[in-house]
């Protein structure tokens, strides 16, 4: 064998390995590189499955600034959920939530029904003087909380879903 043929040999190896080790970086990354909207330190339960649960869809409008976490235990579901979309898009919203307009009721941010440790480790924007629309609902085994943000041309949505 030559000697040429030998740095040739020896280059290629070098050329596969460092292709093989990008391989593996680009495969490992990819399967740990999780949903980037869900909140650090959430559960394993994808976005997709926590919505079907309590029973709610996104609007089919420009929802934005999605944010989501699974909360739920060993024998629970929880999730929290805050986005927002277009003012004109409210009944889409109301719908995709499963919720009536008439369950609307005024609600100071002083008594949202959400922790205040919450509200602080999601860096919620819940002013407690302001007044937001709570609705609600409910099945046998959960509740779905919503405050709703309607005080400016794209609404917050910050929702809860507790439950089995």
């Amino acid at each position: 064998m030559s000697f040429w043929s030998l740095v040739a040999r020896r280059d290629c190896r070098r050329k596969l390995s460092a292709f093989s080790l990008l391989l593996v970086a680009v495969l490992f990354a990819g399967a740990c590189g999780g949903d980037p909207r869900e909140y650090p330190d959430s559960g394993s339960t994808s976005l997709e499955e926590l919505l079907r649960h309590f029973e709610l869809e996104l609007p089919p409008c420009d929802v934005a600034d999605l944010r989501y976490a699974d909360t739920g235990g060993p024998r629970s579901t929880g999730l929290y959920l805050t986005y927002t979309f277009p003012a004109d898009c409210i009944d889409e919203f109301l719908a995709s939530a499963r919720v009536d307009s008439s369950a609307k009721r005024p609600l100071l941010g002083k008594n949202v029904p959400f922790s205040p440790q919450l509200v602080q480790d999601y860096d919620w924007p819940i002013d407690p003087d302001k007044t937001y629309d709570r609705y609600g609902k409910s099945a046998q085994a959960w509740s779905v909380f919503i405050v709703l943000d309607s005080s400016s041309p794209r609404h917050t949505a910050f929702i809860e879903g507790l439950g089995d």
